[in-house]
């Protein structure tokens, strides 16, 4: 997993995709673009790092979050800029 960078300056994308694994400590995240290319995947470890994670991609990008005992923090956090979803990984 890489550093967080601006994905917003590297590519001409008006929104991405991206998907959230939630643990206790840490939050792996994936980011692709509309053809399913993945343009980064990042290891994130505070709160803070994760609002420094949605400033790096464009406003209204598309997140999931699977449904896990941890999901509100990062909800609240993410949904203030892009459009988010919980998935619960059993309905699927």
């Amino acid at each position: 997993m890489s550093r967080i960078k601006d994905i917003r300056k590297s590519v001409d994308i008006k929104h991405m995709y991206v998907g959230l694994d939630l643990h206790k400590a840490t939050i792996n995240a994936t980011v692709m673009d509309e053809n399913g290319t993945v343009l980064n995947e990042v290891k994130i470890k505070s709160a803070n790092s994760l609002r420094n994670f949605s400033d790096s991609i464009p406003l209204g990008s598309y997140i999931v979050i699977e449904s896990s005992s941890t999901w509100y923090w990062a909800y609240r956090i993410l949904s203030e800029r892009h459009n988010v979803t919980l998935s619960n990984p059993l309905r699927l």
